[in-house]
């Protein structure tokens, strides 16, 4: 009787644990939902202006979107690349950094010129982990370049202090925005 009570126990706890492993990995994927259509509302609006102009032009603006915890605060930060022919020049496209407030996000990050893959690198620079991206082009070799937090903003370019070309023997990171394909990218405004 003691055996059996036991096992019943045991059994109740393992369930239990399951079903909380269960809501927490549900809770996580549906954060992450819930974080992918705030981040759509957010391009919309922050590129609306710009959808007459690409409708004229026949263009359109696709993106890759991450969602990671920069700054250790408990909270997903959005490292989103933008891509298409408004968004890219010769030295890469624009990826942005962006920090979840409120209904929306606040900009940390307007990277003008860099090319994927992005990582996450394992060293903090006042308390917000550092990115890297390919960066080059426009005439110069494409190399690796570090992008550190300075306390406010991630740097707007790779040849603004304080990036920096990045050591292959320096940390390399965990890749969070792959090299892909265009056509792999969510597409934001569609063409005409």
């Amino acid at each position: 009787m003691r055996m059996r009570f036991r096992l019943e126990i045991i059994l109740v706890t393992c369930l239990s644990c399951i079903v909380a492993l269960g809501q927490c990995a549900w809770q996580d994927a549906n954060s992450d939902s819930e974080l992918s259509e705030s981040l759509r509302k957010f391009l919309m609006q922050k590129y609306s202006t710009a959808e007459t102009m690409l409708r004229r032009a026949d263009l359109e603006i696709r993106y890759y979107a991450a969602f990671i915890d920069l700054n250790d605060d408990g909270k997903k930060e959005a490292i989103v690349h933008l891509v298409g022919t408004p968004m890219c020049g010769s030295g890469g496209c624009t990826t942005l950094v962006l920090k979840p407030e409120g209904e929306g996000f606040k900009i940390v990050g307007d990277i003008v010129a860099a090319s994927a893959p992005i990582r996450v690198l394992q060293k903090s620079s006042h308390g917000w982990r550092s990115l890297s991206a390919t960066a080059g082009g426009g005439g110069k070799p494409f190399y690796e370049a570090e992008f550190p937090f300075d306390g406010k903003a991630y740097p707007e370019s790779p040849n603004i202090p304080p990036a920096r070309p990045l050591d292959e023997k320096e940390d390399s990171g965990n890749v969070v925005i792959p090299d892909k394909p265009y056509s792999d990218a969510t597409l934001l405004l569609p063409r005409p």
